[in-house]
């Protein structure tokens, strides 16, 4: 097999890095004992024992340093490299979790809750972007639409309270509009 210095660079560099994750489940990862159980769905759950499968993981994470290291994992690098990366976080989530359970549908939920705001901030970077405007305040004019609804939502209902933040984001946008074509004002 002919292997560019290139490839051996970076067999070198996966082979020290699957060593440093194994010091780090021997070193933080075992100092942890008890059972972790992980919550998948509402009604089932399973558990690692913390403290084993940091010791099971680092001597794995030892033995693929090693193969590495020696002669590469070639067209396997990658996906033993996804799969070794997976078990760490296992791993340092149960080291988190251990004597306790974690809900994986929770963080699922709180994940998808908090990215939102950034996601329709990322959607309108793009439609701004394509215009020819660089809007850099984006997140500014997203909370300052919801700090708005909040407040008047709070004040009166609901309704009055979406409609206030649809006309703070519009007119902050109007802004812009005439800032950026009018006077050829560069929002950067």
């Amino acid at each position: 097999m002919v292997v560019s210095a290139e490839q051996r660079k970076r067999a070198r560099s996966v082979g020290f890095a699957y060593l440093v994750l194994a010091v780090i489940c021997f070193g933080i990862f075992t100092r942890r004992a008890g059972s972790a159980g992980f919550k998948i769905s509402e009604t089932g759950q399973f558990s690692l024992p913390a403290q084993g499968f940091a010791w099971a993981l680092g001597i794995v994470l030892v033995a693929l340093a090693a193969a590495q290291l020696y002669r590469g994992l070639g067209k396997l690098s990658n996906i033993v490299l996804a799969l070794a990366t997976a078990a760490f976080f296992m791993s340092f989530l149960s080291w988190a979790a251990a004597g306790d359970s974690f809900s994986f549908v929770g963080m699922l939920q709180d994940t998808v809750s908090r990215s939102v705001p950034i996601t329709l901030g990322a959607i309108g970077g793009i439609l701004s972007e394509r215009s020819g405007v660089i809007n850099i305040s984006i997140e500014g004019m997203l909370l300052a639409a919801a700090c708005t609804s909040a407040i008047a939502a709070s004040l009166t209902n609901l309704w009055l309270g979406t409609l206030a933040g649809i006309l703070t984001g519009v007119a902050l946008a109007a802004v812009l509009a005439v800032l950026s074509i009018r006077y050829k004002v560069d929002q950067v």
